[in-house]
């Protein structure tokens, strides 16, 4: 909707981080559920950590820069640089680093 509604697309982008965007300052990430609705993973999330989704967030990272929304953007891509330097200190985590969700997900924050 950016490219053909760009005003529509820009109040449902802010509406939708108002309720699914979790700021942690210089990092953030999107909420599988709304804020306040813990109902945890599911088959299609990933994991989900302090309320942060893996699939909400790879799917923000490209929204957000389809949106104009650097700011948001970059906190998404800072999450997620966080999530591989700091993971793959566990090797229980190389699953979760290595699979296809990942790979989508970095692929995501890359090619835009």
């Amino acid at each position: 909707m950016a490219r053909f509604a760009p005003e529509q697309a820009n109040g449902l982008w802010n509406l939708y981080k108002q309720e699914f965007f979790q700021d942690y300052g210089i990092i953030g990430g999107f909420g599988e559920w709304p804020i306040g609705i813990d109902k945890g993973a599911d088959i299609d999330s990933g994991p989900i950590v302090n309320g942060i989704g893996a699939a909400a967030t790879a799917f923000g990272i490209a929204s957000a820069k389809h949106m104009g929304d650097m700011n948001t953007y970059n906190k998404l891509v800072r999450t997620l640089h966080v999530w591989y330097s700091t993971a793959n200190f566990f090797p229980e985590n190389e699953k979760l680093t290595s699979g296809l969700l990942a790979a989508s997900i970095r692929f995501s924050a890359t090619k835009h």
